[in-house]
């Protein structure tokens, strides 16, 4: 007990030495050293409450790390390989103006190793801004209301961003990219996404807090 203490005490001395952390979490299980702790430190904001051990947080790009567990588990079931042409599995619509570079279209060349590694070459809907200097967190900020499908998100990139370099050229960053995974997995599986991450990895591995 007085281990344990002694930890969680240098946790919330760590945290409140933080300049940049507003919130953290501290789990630390081991039956073997008999030491279980669950805590937290600092609050959230809007509206503004203390984080508690089991608070809910958005998940961001581990959704990337879920996302990729799919695809790899399709690759193994034999209903994927990495060099698979992503136009043959989505069609030419989805992908239109996404790849094009310097005049060409290389929707044709794109792989599923491209969109995992980020060398696609098309651009990002989240961190990159458009031709006016307009991100898309702007537009979610204007409108606070709108449901954004993963069709929207592919369509701002479309008409309003333009492809960084022909496939395998370079690594930019995309979670374009990994939505166009998204759909994959459900034009394989015949699934939504979020059904699929439930059946293949929430369940399995007891996640009851994550959706």
């Amino acid at each position: 007990k007085e281990g344990e203490k002694k930890i969680e005490e240098r946790f919330q001395k760590t945290f409140k030495n933080s300049k940049h952390s507003k919130a953290a979490t501290l789990l630390v299980h081991s039956d073997t050293l008999k030491i279980h702790i669950k805590t937290s430190a600092g609050s959230m904001d809007n509206p503004k409450v203390n984080v508690i051990p089991d608070q809910p947080f958005h998940i961001a790009s581990i959704g990337k790390l879920f996302t990729s567990v799919l695809i790899f588990q399709l690759i193994e079931g034999g209903k994927l390989s990495l060099d698979d042409s992503v136009q043959k599995i989505l069609g030419s619509e989805i992908l239109k103006n996404l790849f094009t570079y310097e005049g060409v279209d290389y929707s044709e060349k794109v792989t599923i190793s491209h969109l995992l590694s980020h060398t696609s070459g098309v651009d990002d809907y989240f961190e990159s801004v458009d031709k006016k200097n307009k991100s898309v967190i702007d537009e979610i900020t204007n409108n606070p209301d709108k449901f954004w499908t993963p069709v929207d998100l592919i369509n701002f990139t479309r008409t309003n961003q333009k492809a960084v370099s022909k496939p395998g050229a370079k690594f930019h960053y995309s979670d374009t990219g990994y939505i166009l995974l998204g759909l994959v997995i459900e034009k394989i599986t015949s699934k939504k996404l979020e059904v699929i991450l439930q059946e293949k990895i929430f369940t399995p591995l007891g996640m009851k807090k994550t959706y």
